[in-house]
């Protein structure tokens, strides 16, 4: 995975990551009177497809396959060299699937999802595919961020634009608090080797670490609140919209 370009703090940086599931198809089989898994190799009609890789997570699908080219990367989605950071957090709110470089075989279960001889790498949809979006690697982040942000819009009941903005406020405030809590220890480290270990400085400045680490769990809490906000029910999700800038 490429790391966002920007300098964030180490706590900051624990959030930028892609959340991939890896589903692989098992069928339940009656053997000996009882039913057990068993992988079978078989393609699914496209609607079991969906719903085997959705399972019961009604977030939007970001659905990535791999190739030969990006295999064991995020290269058709990320940009290498430069700052990744809205399409970690956009993400976010995605149920983010990677499939493996066979699945154009024809008897992968999950073929039906991929249509013709050249099919995209990427694409975005609703949980049950509807309003699909195809999305290569040759394209600009900005043209990723607005679908990302347009499909947003018709799942979620909230301004994505808005709460993408507060996300990001939300990591300067974790960069402010590791700040802190480095000048905290640095404080700790002079006064220990100044004034030994009874220093009041020491002291003082523990309890300054000790609230900042408050101030942090409190702020990761409202992070991940914010990443599970309230979906629009399906049959009264908005229309798509044309695609503007973000």
């Amino acid at each position: 995975m490429l790391p966002p370009k920007t300098q964030r703090g180490e706590t900051a940086k624990k959030l930028l990551k892609l959340d991939w599931n890896y589903p692989t198809y098992e069928e339940r089989v009656e053997q000996s009177g009882r039913s057990v898994a068993s992988r079978v190799r078989k393609a699914l009609p496209r609607e079991d497809a969906l719903k085997y890789i959705a399972g019961d997570d009604p977030r939007p699908l970001l659905l990535l396959r791999e190739c030969l080219v990006c295999n064991g990367t995020d290269k058709a989605l990320l940009s290498e060299g430069v700052d990744n950071e809205r399409t970690f957090l956009l993400a976010r709110w995605f149920r983010c699937v990677k499939l493996p470089a066979d699945v154009l075989q024809a008897d992968h279960p999950f073929r039906s999802l991929f249509d013709g001889k050249d099919p995209e790498h990427l694409f975005l949809s609703a949980a049950d595919g509807s309003g699909k979006i195809p999305l290569e690697s040759e394209r600009s982040r900005t043209e990723l961020w607005t679908h990302m942000t347009n499909v947003l819009e018709q799942h979620y009941a909230s301004d994505m634009k808005r709460e993408l903005d507060q996300a990001l406020k939300l990591l300067d405030g974790l960069d402010d608090l590791d700040q802190r809590a480095q000048s905290c220890k640095f404080d700790i480290s002079r006064a220990l080797e100044k004034d030994g270990p009874d220093s009041k400085k020491i002291v003082k400045a523990k309890a300054k670490l000790e609230q900042i680490e408050n101030e942090r769990v409190a702020l990761l809490d409202i992070v991940d609140k914010a990443t599970k906000l309230p979906l629009i029910p399906r049959k009264s999700a908005r229309p798509a919209v044309p695609a503007t800038g973000v």
